[in-house]
């Protein structure tokens, strides 16, 4: 997860700076965010994006979707690259890396959390007020479910991990048990 991240973060620092230097950041950004949603939503678009048999249809795809919604010719560029390098199926991590990017730059930390049922209102403002305190930095977080986790919280903030999950303390346990 870690490495994906990392090359994520590289793509888009790269990505940033030419779109900072024409001064487009915030419609490249709306643009980008726009087809991030629409790839979530394109169901064919996500089972090319799993199969490696299937790399080859995934750029057309992805520039049909793109220029049905009118994207930018940076971000067309931008699907190529990852397409030449074979990134295009990291897309989604390429534009959450772009959106913390932007937000760093504007003082905001983008940290994302995982849990394994959606947290309410009240414990998102709480775990946003705990993390802002520890790092001393305004923070948003982007919430997600995963049912792997059994319980308990993920929170992920640039390439650090706090892991309190019920899943990674079983698997605590249980590497324990088998060692002792």
């Amino acid at each position: 997860m870690s490495q994906n991240l990392l090359m994520a973060r590289r793509y888009a620092a790269a990505f940033l700076s030419v779109v900072q230097k024409n001064a487009q950041l915030e419609l490249v950004m709306t643009c980008i965010l726009e087809l991030q949603s629409a790839v979530a939503k394109h169901r064919e678009l996500q089972e090319v994006l799993k199969n490696p048999r299937l790399r080859v249809h995934r750029l057309p795809i992805f520039l049909a979707l793109a220029n049905q919604l009118k994207a930018l010719p940076v971000v067309l560029k931008l699907l190529e690259v990852l397409d030449k390098n074979d990134r295009l199926r990291h897309f989604v991590d390429v534009v959450s890396a772009c959106q913390s990017i932007a937000q760093e730059q504007k003082g905001v930390v983008v940290g994302h959390v995982y849990t394994a049922q959606a947290l309410n209102q009240e414990s998102q403002v709480a775990l946003v007020a705990a993390y802002k305190k520890q790092l001393g930095k305004e923070i948003q977080f982007n919430y997600h479910v995963n049912p792997d986790l059994l319980g308990g919280v993920m929170v992920q903030i640039q390439d650090q991990i706090w892991d309190a999950s019920v899943r990674t303390q079983l698997q605590t346990m249980q590497s324990t048990l088998r060692g002792g």
